[in-house]
């Protein structure tokens, strides 16, 4: 679960998020090209906009036996929550505050760092990954299945 930061607050929100990941190594290469989405937000809560987070992000890396640390740069968009504009109207089916919806947009410096267990065909990986950004950093950790020639 992606953790953000919340520079408004000085407090951090703990959010379920979505990560997609591809890499390819060349063979005989320790270098490692990777392509990363993640959305993370505010799903079914009671308050409007509901906060909303997303990368996409170019990383490269390098992987020794079967760890790997990558870095690179990305593009982050999502929407916050602005000043307080009214409460839910009674006995609506939609209980909740409203709020102005503020958009944001830049760029990030994503990290990632992994451990992978290779088996024939598919892999283990256990993955702690974040992006350093004006304003929205955020760290989490990821456990997947990876399918493909894991050498």
């Amino acid at each position: 679960m992606p953790v953000n930061y919340v520079p408004e607050t000085g407090k951090t929100a703990q959010f379920f998020g979505l990560v997609g990941t591809a890499h390819f190594q060349p063979r005989n290469t320790k270098s490692v090209v990777s392509l990363r989405y993640v959305l993370n937000g505010e799903w079914m809560y009671h308050n409007f906009p509901g906060i909303r987070y997303e990368e996409l992000g170019a990383l490269y890396g390098i992987r020794l036996n079967n760890f790997l640390i990558s870095a690179g740069v990305s593009k982050n968009h999502g929407v916050d929550r602005g000043q307080f504009v009214r409460s839910s109207d009674p006995g609506s089916l939609l209980n909740g505050d409203y709020y102005e919806k503020v958009t944001y947009k830049g760029f990030g410096l994503p990290l990632e760092a992994q451990f992978i267990f290779p088996f024939q065909g598919f892999s283990f990986r256990l993955a702690a990954f974040g992006n350093i950004n004006n304003g929205h950093s955020y760290g989490g950790f990821n456990f997947s299945i990876c399918l493909g020639r894991m050498n």
